[in-house]
């Protein structure tokens, strides 16, 4: 669970309201820097969910960049316990998308994997493993219909990235670029964002709480 002060600094940013004080912002570094072990999976239940998984539209033969890309994200799951635990699949699709399903099945479509840097591919990820750490709260949210939570909850997805990408040496500007890329490709092609839930902050919300995390991130670390 986020403790009440890091739900307050990230409203601040998932809804137009004033800034918060230094106080949460040193709350939520404080809960990043002691992330509690993710939750391990049986065996038997990733048996059943990987059976239940369509082979339908799976990309089979990746290219060698490709497979480079994928490679790349070794040190994300290192850095968070989870070098043996993900499994990734990519499908086909126009749309430019990365995903958890099951807490450790990684989706990516074949658009994002040809657009993405090695780079952004790991900031994606990184977002997707913070969905691991808030999994009950983000499904009971969105059960709710909660879109603001929800919103909260995708800032502090922000958040392990861009502490994760602090911690492998990777700019946390990286997660914005990479956001940015898919959005205009999504464009590109004609698909528009479903407005109708609000269940992410803009781009421009989330690239402030990027600069700002990144800033508080950097003062913690000298």
């Amino acid at each position: 669970m986020l403790s009440s002060r890091t739900i307050i600094y990230l409203a601040a940013f998932a809804c137009p309201t004033p800034h918060c004080g230094a106080a949460d912002r040193a709350d939520l570094v404080e809960q990043l820097q002691h992330l509690r072990p993710l939750p391990r999976i049986a065996p038997a239940l990733k048996q059943s969910i990987i059976a239940s998984l369509p082979r339908d539209g799976e990309v089979k033969s990746l290219t060698a960049e490709n497979r480079r890309k994928i490679q790349s994200v070794l040190p994300v799951l290192s850095l968070h316990g989870r070098q043996t635990d993900y499994l990734f699949k990519v499908v086909e699709s126009p749309q430019a998308r990365v995903a958890i399903h099951a807490r450790f099945v990684v989706l990516v479509t074949d658009t994002a994997l040809r657009l993405l840097t090695s780079d952004q591919l790991q900031a994606l990820v990184a977002h997707e493993i913070g969905h691991d750490y808030v999994w009950e709260e983000y499904e009971d949210a969105r059960d709710r219909h909660d879109w603001r939570r929800v919103r909260e909850l995708e800032l502090f997805c922000d958040a392990v990235a861009v502490y994760t990408l602090t911690r492998i040496g990777v700019p946390a500007s990286t997660l914005i670029d990479a956001l940015r890329t898919m959005v205009a490709s999504d464009e590109r092609n004609g698909f528009v964002a479903d407005t109708t839930r609000d269940s992410h902050p803009s781009l421009i919300e989330r690239s402030r709480f990027s600069r700002e995390l990144t800033e508080r991130l950097s003062v913690v670390g000298h």
